[in-house]
């Protein structure tokens, strides 16, 4: 029988492979409809319907904006219970911009994950950066 960790880690492997290849298919079914995230901004439902337009948009700016990857660098999972976990990961995110350069840095995230006969699927999703903000103070999404 595989270990809670096990599945966690080749769910976020998963995770990982779908948002380079912008499988938008594939990382919808990794949520669950609806979830929730958790922002300073308050919490939100997101029904996986808006999460598509969402996903979509992100891929397409990234791409435009020089993202190479987005590599899993670290996972910590705790068990809640038997059917979820609070799962911790930090993502390296590398960009090629257009003048040549390369910019690499990591930011962090936290979900909560169900368990369950039927799957695994992400029902809180819990950014500890603002991205957008990121990008632009490197200078890599410019100035609005």
């Amino acid at each position: 029988m595989r270990s809670q960790y096990d599945t966690l880690s080749s769910f976020f492997e998963r995770y990982e492979r779908a948002s380079n290849t912008g499988s938008l298919d594939a990382i919808l079914t990794l949520f669950a409809d609806p979830f929730t995230v958790v922002t300073e901004h308050g919490t939100q439902f997101v029904r996986i319907s808006d999460f598509a337009g969402v996903v979509s948009r992100r891929k397409a700016l990234f791409e435009k904006l020089g993202c190479k990857e987005a590599a899993l660098d670290s996972l910590k999972a705790t068990p809640v219970h038997d059917h979820s976990a609070l799962v911790d990961t930090t993502w390296r995110m590398q960009f090629l911009l257009s003048d040549g350069r390369s910019d690499t840095f990591v930011v962090a995230s936290s979900f909560l994950v169900y368990l369950g006969e039927n799957g695994t699927k992400i029902f809180v999703y819990i950014p500890h950066q603002d991205i957008m903000g990121i990008l632009a103070e490197r200078g890599i999404l410019p100035a609005a």
